[in-house]
């Protein structure tokens, strides 16, 4: 039987010292390490959580260029989907299944009557816009965007009439940045006047 050493044993082992040199090596490593995670977290912190603007700037961007992979990159409910999908399943079916929901939620988009039409209408490419105010709310940080249609043939047609002006109201999850939800403001919607020949052509057209 080998012999195993007892408490008492253990106690008298002689121990080496350490030199300085092993020492200050230790005590630099016990020090940088922390403080290279802690810069880790702070830069994955600012990546996820961009200014609002900039993720403002990039969701229309998305929805100008019909771009529903990077609205789903910047929406909140992608990151709850995800998060769910790799809490309930192997690691290794996290990819496929990941992949899924992308197809599967923008299959769905695709195939909802009316939706680039909407798109279309209301986020035309190029479009004049810009953020009027942002706010902090129990619900997350809402940002209202002022979009501008200059001319007829860019406003969205709204039950008889054509906008020349609205609001968008947008929620972003704090946390990280990402878009929670979005619609327009009704109340916050300009028109331009009934009854003139321009805007009776324009309405004639869209319909024809």
């Amino acid at each position: 039987m080998g012999h195993s050493l007892l408490p008492s044993e253990v106690r008298a082992l002689p121990v080496k010292p350490i030199s300085k040199l092993k020492t200050s090596r230790f005590a630099f490593a016990v020090i940088i390490v922390p403080v290279l995670a802690l810069a880790l977290m702070a830069l994955q912190r600012a990546t996820t959580n961009a200014s609002p603007a900039k993720v403002i700037n990039e969701y229309i961007a998305a929805l100008e260029q019909h771009d529903l992979k990077r609205c789903l990159d910047l929406s909140d409910s992608t990151v709850v989907q995800i998060d769910a999908i790799k809490a309930n399943n192997p690691k290794a079916l996290w990819p496929n299944l990941i992949q899924a929901y992308y197809d599967n939620s923008i299959r769905a988009r695709q195939s909802t009557p009316g939706y680039f039409q909407s798109l279309n209408s209301f986020f035309p490419p190029g479009v004049a816009w810009k953020i009027t105010e942002t706010r902090n709310t129990p619900n997350g940080t809402v940002v209202y965007v002022t979009f501008d249609y200059p001319t007829l043939e860019q406003g969205p047609y709204w039950e008889g009439s054509i906008l020349k002006q609205m609001i968008y109201q947008f929620t972003l999850n704090p946390k990280n940045g990402l878009v929670k939800d979005y619609g327009s403001v009704p109340s916050s919607f300009v028109f331009y006047p009934k009854g003139t020949p321009m805007v009776f052509r324009a309405f004639w057209q869209r319909i024809g």
